[in-house]
């Protein structure tokens, strides 16, 4: 899945997971969003593993983070990322597996580098980009997993929601136009060749 997230010119999908589902799930998660809410990715191996072991242990952890599960981080396309912000959510955590334990890889490392174009476009509109942050998790490590959200969201409360005005609209669907240019996404893509 790494692959078709990179590829600059959509020719490879995943079945049954197609970028045009995982927008859409994103969007309609981001649509549905309460104040101070968050979107959260968590890989199979990391983010979720350390979610479920800390409800395992009996450990609390902030509500207000909405978690959709994927099996690789590295499988995000940049436009899903993106997609977040242009429905509403204030801020976007993507949860991992340690770079030395990624399970699939390389795939933290192409998350990376997304997160951080994705970082520079949000500041280029002038956006915080601490509204989008990647983390590691580990399944083993649940308390440290409850310390990043707790982290993450407090930033988010510190930040306040993206203004819902026609001129940070039309920001945020220019972030979302430009992480689906062919050129933009060659160049991500062949930084991890």
């Amino acid at each position: 899945g790494t692959c078709a997230a990179a590829c600059p010119y959509h020719a490879l999908t995943l079945q049954n997971n197609t970028l045009a589902q995982r927008e859409a799930r994103v969007a309609s998660l981001a649509g549905a969003l309460a104040p101070g809410e968050i979107i959260a990715f968590g890989c199979g191996w990391g983010g979720l593993a350390a979610a479920d072991n800390a409800g395992v242990k009996g450990l609390k952890y902030d509500h207000r983070m909405q978690m959709l599960g994927v099996s690789c981080i590295g499988q995000l396309d940049p436009s899903v990322m993106a997609r977040a912000f242009v429905e509403g959510a204030p801020g976007l955590l993507l949860l991992g597996c340690p770079p030395e334990e990624c399970h699939h890889s390389y795939g933290v490392d192409h998350t990376w580098s997304r997160v951080t174009m994705i970082k520079k476009l949000l500041q280029f509109g002038g956006f915080d980009r601490r509204r989008i942050a990647l983390a590691h998790a580990d399944l083993n490590q649940p308390e440290e997993f409850i310390r990043t959200v707790e982290s993450f969201i407090n930033t988010i409360d510190e930040l306040g929601p993206i203004e819902k005005t026609p001129e940070n609209q039309e920001k945020l669907e220019a972030l979302y136009a430009t992480v689906n240019n062919a050129r933009v996404r060659w160049v991500i893509g062949a930084t991890l060749r």
